[in-house]
């Protein structure tokens, strides 16, 4: 992050995403995507789910990542299978995430800022039962003084209010929050919230619509937090 950032701040709390952000990436997207679908019987290419979910953003129809599954067998012809193909979609990624864990890193991070005394929260469009299961399993829980999800309200992101929530049950100010996300709506929404926006382009979305949506600073991998925020 750029130094001046940081002159006229003193960064407590890190709010982040989860899907794309805390775990996952396009490759793994694209393969559950394949998978998904393989299992009624149609096949796609890493290069056209991708495409397809491309197509998605640009035409403003993306808003979770089984309905990339969900459009291609559409397109194939198969009809009635949104809530069939979105929960073997989630299935099939408990099986991945069950088999794989949070990581090393992961887990060295959060307890590094934790140590630091930096707060931390979720804010993220996964419902709340499925991620509190979550962060249990991998003993996660512990990390996060808030988690704000589509449970706790009706307006989302990109509107800045999860994030106002957030940095309030922080106990921080906005100019004192960071904002890590792999979608334009998480740079927008903290911003509006007065908080600095760190864009991840892990997922479907690049740099440039990252920048573009806002963010302050980009980062490669969630690892470079320590380098920005604890070797200033």
């Amino acid at each position: 992050m750029e130094n001046e950032l940081f002159q006229s701040r003193k960064i407590r709390a890190v709010i982040f995403d989860f899907d794309g952000t805390l775990y996952g990436d396009q490759k793994l997207w694209t393969r559950l995507v394949q998978e998904t679908l393989a299992d009624i019987s149609i096949k796609v290419t890493a290069e056209q789910a991708l495409d397809k979910a491309r197509s998605m953003i640009a035409d403003g129809t993306f808003y979770n990542i089984s309905g990339i599954a969900i459009a291609l067998a559409k397109n194939s012809g198969v009809q009635g299978y949104d809530v069939n193909l979105r929960d073997r979609f989630l299935q099939k990624l408990d099986i991945i995430m069950d088999e794989t864990g949070p990581g090393d890193e992961l887990a060295h991070l959060l307890s590094s800022l934790q140590d630091h005394d930096i707060r931390m929260g979720i804010v993220t469009f996964q419902r709340l039962p499925r991620l509190q299961r979550r962060l249990e399993i991998w003993k996660l829980k512990q990390y996060f003084r808030s988690i704000v999800t589509p449970d706790h309200m009706a307006e989302f992101k990109p509107s800045p209010l999860p994030f106002i929530r957030a940095i309030g049950e922080l106990g921080v100010g906005a100019r004192e929050s960071l904002v890590v996300g792999d979608e334009p709506v998480d740079m927008i929404g903290a911003k509006k919230a007065g908080a600095l926006a760190i864009g991840l382009p892990n997922g479907f979305f690049s740099r440039e619509e990252l920048a573009l949506a806002g963010a302050d600073h980009m980062i490669t991998s969630l690892t470079d937090l320590d380098a920005l925020l604890l070797q200033k």
